[in-house]
């Protein structure tokens, strides 16, 4: 379930899009293959706007909200565009950490430092850390929010009308891929400790298969049309939507397996950047972060061969 309830998607109000943008079809732009970051970007400082008084707070309106921090989000929409974090080494049949020579990777990078500190992108009160301080989407002063799906119930109490979209494309010629959503899971399991580890290990595929097969075949689809799309969605342009994001959930080796923690591609390169404000840090900060996110990733393969061992 975990792919399904954690990948990252837009949701937006309704009310402020009607008002701000009457001749904007929101809907028909991710149809249309035309939903990239330029419109996203576009459309959202076109609704931002101080109230008068002259002091950006929490009382003006903006264009995002990102909810658990600029790091994730940053780190979601280079997902989107189609950046890869790793490449594939034909010599040692691994992957390794390759965004310092990525030149569109670094360039959007840049990019999203520089927006996500525009005045009027959204709003921070916490200058120490990347959690937001005012829940500006639910108070009806920003167009766009990051959300999850697993935070449906959150949404259910909301007092004005929302919809869905999928994450933004880099640009139009992404076309030819797609959409992409990149979920933030990982699979957990417990076995039960009656099962004999030591003696009947292939018991455990035979357990891991079935728990699959059931999630896929019964779970899955039930929480996808009843509890998103039937209790969820206001209207059926966002069950499209869905659709949509539930067809291009994605997993990049780099990005989910390196996303934070002890290998911390996140919160060492996203997180300072953000901070600094600096998109000119940005080589300089992915060069000297390499061989941290390097060794997390040999010793993934590390604990693989250790596996492959036992078998």
């Amino acid at each position: 379930l975990g792919p399904v309830s954690r990948e990252v998607m837009l949701i937006f109000n309704k009310d402020i899009a009607g008002d701000k943008l009457r001749n904007v079809n929101l809907y028909d732009l991710v149809r249309n293959n035309e939903w990239t970051l330029e419109k996203f970007f576009e459309y959202g400082m076109t609704v931002a706007g101080d109230n008068g008084d002259n002091v950006w707070n929490e009382n003006d309106l903006y264009a995002y909200e990102m909810g658990r921090g600029a790091k994730g989000y940053i780190l979601s929409l280079l997902s989107s565009s189609n950046v890869q974090l790793t490449s594939y080494d034909e010599d040692t049949d691994e992957q390794y950490f390759s965004l310092h020579e990525n030149e569109k990777g670094l360039d959007l990078l840049a990019d999203l430092v520089e927006y996500f500190n525009e005045e009027g992108f959204s709003y921070n009160t916490n200058a120490t850390e990347d959690t937001y301080s005012h829940p500006i989407f639910s108070t009806q002063n920003a167009l766009f929010s990051a959300v999850v799906p697993h935070e449906a119930s959150r949404f259910w109490n909301y007092e004005f009308d929302y919809g869905f979209l999928p994450l933004p494309m880099y640009d139009e010629a992404q076309a030819e891929i797609g959409y992409i959503s990149p979920s933030w899971s990982s699979a957990q399991s417990m076995l039960n400790p009656i099962i004999d580890l030591e003696n009947r290990t292939e018991n455990i595929g035979i357990i891991f298969e079935a728990l699959a097969f059931e999630t896929w075949h019964e779970v899955i689809p039930e929480y996808q049309e009843t509890m998103l799309k039937v209790r969820t969605t206001q209207d059926t342009d966002s069950m499209e939507m869905l659709d949509i994001i539930f067809r291009s959930v994605t997993y990049n080796f780099g990005i989910n397996l390196i996303f934070d923690g002890m290998y911390g591609f996140a919160g060492k390169i996203c997180r300072p950047l953000w901070q600094s404000k600096d998109a000119s840090r940005v080589l300089s900060t992915v060069v000297a972060q390499q061989p941290t996110i390097q060794g997390g990733i040999d010793g993934i393969y590390e604990g693989l061969a250790d596996l492959e061992g036992l078998s």
